[in-house]
This record gives C-alpha cells, structure tokens and sequence, in this order.
C-alpha cells in the first residue's frame, strides 16, 4: 500500500491577509516557495469577523479596502473553518485540531503559536518577505 504526500494545512490570520491586499507583498505565493509545495488555505470564521470588522472600521481607507479584497478573495480560494471563536483562539484550536502552520504578522501571536510548538510563517520586515520557523 503506498501513502500519499501530506499537504500541509496553512491558516491565514487577518494581519497576514490584510499585508498581501494594502501592501502587494506576495504572501500566499511566498508561503508555496517556503513550503516548497502545495497546501490548503485556510481562514476560520473568527478570521473573516474579524476582517468584516477592519473593512467597517480599519483605521485608514486603504486598510478597509484591503480587509474587503481579502474577504473576496477568502470566499474564491480559501477553505474556511467553521470555528467561531475570537480570530487567535480560532487559529489556536484549528492547529490544535489540524496540525495547521499559521501565517501571521501579529508578534504575539507568533510568539504563543512557537511556545506551543505551532510552526509560523511571519514577514520579515528587513527583508520585505516571509520567513518560516521550524
């Protein structure tokens, strides 16, 4: 009996979101070349309340607009997790449950994900790209 390659499951926290659509930093081309293979996108519910809420009351115009670009593009190419919990408790318990490698440009967040052995992708600011812990 032979086995399948894995596919790893990738989820995408609204920070990370919102830098690919007010930013055009390639995130989701630059998390295929880090993984250096396909894998499945992700966002929960929490992820996508919370984006409706930056694309109501983001800060600037260009945050609403890009939290509303992410929003459009999540419901054509990202399955999404019906975990309705607030956006990191949702990423939280999807990895929990899933094993997921979470994409993130919160610092807080990264650093409780690496605490818990939850493997991160997150922008490196210097090198105007992502980055991958192991």
């Amino acid at each position: 009996m032979s086995t399948r390659p894995k596919i790893p499951v990738v989820v995408f926290d609204t920070s990370a979101l919102i830098l690919t659509f007010k930013d055009n930093v390639r995130v989701i081309e630059q998390v295929y070349e880090l993984l250096s293979s396909p894998y499945i996108p992700v966002v929960t519910i929490g992820i996508i309340n919370e984006l409706e809420k930056v694309a109501k009351w983001g800060k600037t115009i260009k945050v609403r607009k890009a939290a509303k670009m992410a929003i459009e593009y999540i419901s054509k190419y990202f399955s999404i997790a019906n975990i309705e919990l607030e956006a990191d408790e949702s990423i939280i318990e999807f990895c929990r449950k899933y094993n997921a490698i979470v994409v993130t440009c919160d610092l807080e967040l990264r650093k409780k994900l690496n605490s818990m052995g939850i493997r991160t992708i997150y922008f490196r600011e210097s090198k105007h790209m992502m980055e991958i812990d192991y």
